[in-house]
This record gives C-alpha cells, sequence and structure tokens, in this order.
C-alpha cells in the first residue's frame, strides 16, 4: 500500500504496448504470472509510421502490419531497466517459484527457470520466452515492443473540470466543485477564477442557483430534453399549483418546479432516482412535499407517505426509507405534469398522465426525438398544443388537457 500511495504522486508512468507474432495467449499468462498485474487486451491500428517505431525480436523475420493483436502494460517502472520480481513486489504477493515451463505446457523443458527470469527486466524476459517457445515449437516466435512515458494525470480533477457550470433562463446550475454564483457574479472583470461561466455570469445574472453533482441517475440540465424542460418552467408562475414530476432522475426538474413556487411530487421506477431526488431536494434547501418509489398509478396515500420540506428534513436523506409502490390511493389532479421521459414510454403513459391533470392541466413532454414526433403528437391529439420547442435532435412539447 505504501508503494501504491508513492506512485499515485509520480508525474510519469511507462506504457508498454507487445506484439506477440503468434502465441498470443502464452504471451498474456505469462505477463500475468510474472508481473502480478493487469494487463490490457487490444487491437492496435496503427500507420506504418507508427509501426516504425516498434523494435522487434528477433529482428531478422518479424513484419509488422495493422491491425495487430496487442497487449498493454502500464506501470511505474522501467521495463528496460527493473527485474520483473520487484513487480511481484509491488503487488503485495511473494513471486512465484513455478518456472516458465508450468506457466505452458510448450515450455515442458525450458531454457532458464523462473529464478533468473525474475532477474531480468521485463523486454528480456520476453525475449527468453520468445526464444524458448521457438525452440519448444520449432517455429519462428517473436515480438514487437514500444515503450512510451506517459503523463500520471490526475483522472479525478481532470472529470470535474469536464463538468462545466450550466445557465439556462433563471438559472446557474452547477457541480459542488464549482465556485459559487455569488462568487462569480462578484468577481472582477481581471479575476482568473477557473470557471467557464465567469464571463457570461457578469452579465447575465441568473435569480437561483442549483447545485446538482453528476451521478447515475439522469439530469444535469446538460441534455438537451433537461434543458427545454427547465426553459418552459422558468417562464410559468407555479405559486400554488399542485405538481407531479414524472421519471424525476437526478431532480433537478422537480427543483426547479419548486422554485418556480410549485407543490412538488416526484416518483421513479429506479430506486436510486429516488435517493439521488431526496438528497439533491436536501442538498438545495427545497420542500418536496411527497416522493416514491414507482409510476404514477403507485402514488402512496398521504398517511403513509414521507413527506419532506427543508426544515424537517433530516441531515442525512439516504437514512430514511424509500417509500414502495403499493395498492394505490384514489387519482389527485395536479395543476402540472413533468415527464421527461423517452417516447416509447410517453406512449404508453398516455392514459396514466391525462388521468392526474385537472381540466386545462399543463402536460409537460420531453426525451422525444424528433423522428418519432408525429407518432407521438397523434397519441396526444386528445390535448390542446401550447408550445413546441426543438433542440439538436429532440422536441418538447407543453400540452393542455382538454375540459
Amino acid at each position: 500500500m505504501q508503494q501504491i500511495s508513492q506512485d499515485l504522486h509520480k508525474s510519469t508512468y511507462t506504457e508498454t504496448t507487445i506484439i506477440p507474432s503468434c502465441c498470443y495467449e502464452v504471451f498474456i499468462d505469462f505477463l500475468l504470472e510474472h508481473t502480478q498485474g493487469a494487463v490490457e487486451e487490444t487491437i492496435l491500428h496503427e500507420s506504418g509510421e507508427s509501426l516504425a517505431q516498434f523494435k522487434c525480436y528477433p529482428r531478422e523475420h518479424l513484419a509488422l502490419v495493422s491491425p495487430a493483436q496487442a497487449i498493454i502494460i502500464r506501470s511505474m517502472h522501467d521495463p528496460l531497466e527493473t527485474p520483473l520480481y520487484a513487480y511481484a513486489l509491488d503487488s503485495g504477493e511473494a513471486k512465484s517459484t513455478a518456472s516458465i515451463e508450468s506457466t505452458k505446457p510448450a515450455l515442458d523443458s525450458g531454457v532458464q527457470d523462473s529464478c533468473s527470469i525474475s532477474s531480468q527486466n521485463l523486454i528480456q524476459a520476453l525475449e527468453s520466452l520468445a526464444h524458448t517457445l521457438s525452440q519448444r515449437l520449432d517455429i519462428p516466435v517473436g515480438f514487437a515492443y514500444r515503450i512510451e512515458t506517459k503523463r500520471n494525470e490526475d483522472w479525478i480533477a481532470l472529470y470535474q473540470q469536464s463538468i462545466s457550470p450550466l445557465e439556462c433562463a433563471n438559472y446557474y446550475i452547477r457541480a459542488s466543485w464549482h465556485p459559487p454564483l455569488e462568487t462569480l457574479q462578484c468577481a472582477p472583470e481581471s479575476s482568473t477564477l477557473d470557471s467557464p461561466a465567469l464571463a457570461s455570469c457578469r452579465d447575465f445574472r441568473p435569480k437561483h442557483e442549483i447545485i446538482i453533482n453528476p451521478a447515475l441517475a439522469f439530469g444535469s440540465g446538460h441534455h438537451a430534453s433537461t434543458f427545454m424542460c427547465i426553459e418552459m418552467l422558468s417562464h410559468m408562475d407555479l405559486r400554488g399549483k399542485h405538481c407531479l414530476d414524472v421519471g424525476c432522475g437526478s431532480g433537478i426538474l422537480g427543483i426547479i418546479i419548486s422554485k418556480q413556487g410549485g407543490i412538488v411530487e416526484a416518483c421513479d421506477v429506479d430506486e436510486l432516482a429516488v435517493i439521488e431526488t431526496r438528497k439533491n431536494f436536501v442538498q438545495n434547501a427545497t420542500p418536496l412535499h411527497k416522493i416514491w418509489h414507482g409510476s404514477i398509478d403507485s402514488r402512496p396515500k398521504s398517511q403513509e407517505s414521507a413527506s419532506l420540506d427543508s426544515t424537517s428534513m433530516s441531515q442525512s436523506p439516504l437514512d430514511s426509507n424509500i417509500i414502495k409502490p403499493h395498492t394505490p390511493e384514489s387519482p389527485i389532479a395536479y395543476d402540472l405534469v413533468c415527464a421527461n421521459i423517452v417516447a416509447d414510454v410517453l406512449a404508453c403513459m398516455h392514459h396514466d398522465l391525462l388521468h392526474v391533470l385537472k381540466p386545462n392541466g399543463i402536460l409537460l413532454l420531453s426525451g422525444i426525438l424528433e423522428s418519432k414526433l408525429a407518432w407521438i403528437l397523434q397519441i396526444f391529439g386528445d390535448m390542446r398544443m401550447l408550445e413546441q420547442h426543438h433542440k439538436d435532435e429532440w422536441v418538447s412539447l407543453k400540452l393542455a388537457r382538454i375540459p
């Protein structure tokens, strides 16, 4: 563990790419046995110029062609200097005393035992393996290799940098590791704050900030279908309106509905989405009236629901029990229902969505590919079209229930 910790602080590592001429599986087994580490199998599609960077053993008969079946080993060790036993020591395991012969039956009378192999560096050991295979199989066996020095990146930091803040209508949506809106708006023109949203935030002043950390549950606002829903919701006065977010995902749309004044209920058939939604409502100090695991027809009775709001929520929303699907109560009517799912599911839910809406109630549909728009419009033809929005290849609809 100490060695691993030290390795994480090194700025570079070596990447060794190996292309065996034959006996590919034997090379794989050999590397796994003698390095005690993970190897990557891949197919290389290299140009002639790139293949020229490979060194070959033996030189006289090995011709490289693309594509080629290759093995990649990444390590902090120098494959031309470090003995093989050092690889095994890093893995926390003692080097096996099994000989090369025990790795593959074809090596039943190998030239060198494992002790001498372990004292060789990686390339030397592979040369010994190829030589032994050539003798035992009576065919020429060789390999090509390329050694590259790579930068040891902080992949977590790179991932976090790739999740940029989002501005949509009156909302600034960011992950928790990005600067808050107040910091950006107050920053002087000469500020060097590392945020792609900094410049525009000085001119564009969103009213609300929402924190959503990317997770498995869908909904950060970056997808076109979610973005269009946010735009539509931001222009709606929902004060005192009863609203339902169907397929809530991360809860981002429910949070926006709440910030627009709505009384929010939410549901999702994915239990993870229910957990994420509750967590994100807490993180944004936003009231959530009711949430359940299941679809519209699984809505729990009021006395069985775990009502959540910004003042009564526990510090850890994950400790609360998720409401499970059970015998539904009599339908309740909503002023607004938002369903950002996919066209096929929306089509199947047509009756349920219509059934829970009040007369003149609003239905927001999103997640519809343009190729399926005509089909969805036909299915929801019993409603009045109010708005239709297009972004990239996606469509969002604002419909009203006809009294």
